[in-house]
């Protein structure tokens, strides 16, 4: 949703956007033999429940992003994973917060995915099928840059891991 910022208002103090809190997220593409992992988010989950996801998550004040994607993996898959380069850039509404997404290819994970309870499924998927899964809030334009990468999507390193 494209917002147009009139100079005057952003200057004033008492503007409403001015006040609003801000976040920032990460999320991981983890590939391996042409297909990505997928995260369903648990049916208890307060935020976009039953819906599928690449993993990964917020921020912590003062936190780099990038050591936040790999605490988030790590808390939601079990996974350890050297972080690539960004891929894709979103933003989303999330009361009360404005989120600035950030997807990262990952260029190398080892281990075995075992979920927290934020999670209660994982698939491994083409684009075509993750594409045809019912997208958490921002799932959607990080698939959509994925299939416009093509095969760069999928050739990162990948050391030595588990298939769970």
């Amino acid at each position: 949703m494209p917002h147009e910022i009139d100079l005057k208002q952003a200057e004033d103090p008492t503007d409403a956007r001015q006040s609003r809190l801000m976040g920032v997220s990460g999320r991981c593409a983890i590939t391996d033999g042409g297909q990505v992992l997928m995260l369903r988010r648990s049916p208890n989950d307060g935020f976009d429940p039953g819906l599928w996801e690449l993993p990964g998550g917020k921020a912590d004040y003062g936190e780099r992003l990038v050591d936040a994607v790999v605490r988030e993996l790590a808390e939601e898959t079990g996974l350890v994973v050297n972080v690539g380069r960004p891929f894709a850039v979103w933003h989303f509404e999330k009361p009360p917060f404005w989120v600035t997404g950030v997807g990262f290819l990952c260029e190398g994970w080892q281990g075995t995915v075992t979920l927290s309870d934020e999670h209660d499924r994982f698939v491994w998927a083409t684009l075509d099928e993750a594409v045809s899964l019912p997208p958490s809030i921002g799932t959607a334009p990080q698939l959509e840059a994925l299939v416009a990468l093509g095969p760069i999507a999928f050739a990162g390193r990948e050391p030595e891991r588990s298939r769970a």
